[in-house]
């Protein structure tokens, strides 16, 4: 074989090579430059979000695990809608519980929007929606009368996915308040947002209610 024959199979077979080793790498040779540059579509990818990161609660929270945050998300995500009614009602055990611990824990607030009840078995979950707007303070009072729901759990979540803890109630009875006095909370954000309220039975079951409370700022 003469050498130009050589040549003429050797170099098509080297670019080939380096072609193919490059686009394997996913890695070009930037124009005027020795410095090998990553193809854009790689260099643009966003890293992942972190579902709770930077978040800033509205009032306090205790629940810090992230197992437990997961699971409690995951809880919350599959619950039952309560149901609603206009508050008011007169001789509802219920509802005088609630008014009740509004008095104590919230003075001066008033029920703002319908009232959440149902029933929950133990470590049961149900969801209620409410719209928090600015120029307004609120607190959240749930209640579960005698020898129903013992420990009656209030979680306030954050739109947009609600999978960032904003608030809960701090005791391990059947009285939950989120926000009470004196540290109501205050949206400082312009535009309403709705936020979902997990209400979870975690020990005991029976009837429960849940009622949003405000007052002007």
């Amino acid at each position: 074989m003469t050498i130009s024959r050589i040549a003429s199979c050797v170099l098509p077979c080297a670019l080939l090579a380096s072609v193919g080793c490059a686009d394997n790498q996913i890695q070009l040779e930037s124009p005027g430059s020795s410095t090998p540059t990553k193809a854009a579509a790689t260099a643009v990818a966003p890293p992942p979000p972190a579902a709770t990161e930077g978040a800033t609660p509205l009032t306090t929270v205790l629940t810090t695990d992230p197992a437990e945050l997961q699971q409690m998300f995951a809880a919350a995500a599959n619950a039952t809608p309560a149901a609603l009614a206009p508050s008011g009602a007169a001789g509802d055990p219920i509802e005088d519980g609630i008014r009740t611990t509004a008095y104590k824990q919230t003075p001066g607030m008033q029920p703002d929007g319908p009232i959440a009840k149902g029933t929950l078995v133990e470590k049961g979950h149900a969801e209620m929606m409410v719209t928090l707007q600015v120029g307004k303070c609120y607190s959240i009072i749930g209640y579960s009368p005698p020898r129903g729901v013992a420990d009656l759990d209030l979680h306030l979540l954050s739109p947009p996915l609600y999978n960032i803890l904003s608030g809960e109630d701090t005791t391990d009875d059947n009285t939950p308040v989120i926000a009470k006095a004196p540290s109501p909370i205050c949206p400082t954000v312009a535009v309403p947002l709705p936020y979902k309220v997990d209400i979870f039975a975690d020990r005991g079951a029976g009837a429960f209610g849940v009622q949003l409370f405000s007052k002007n700022k």
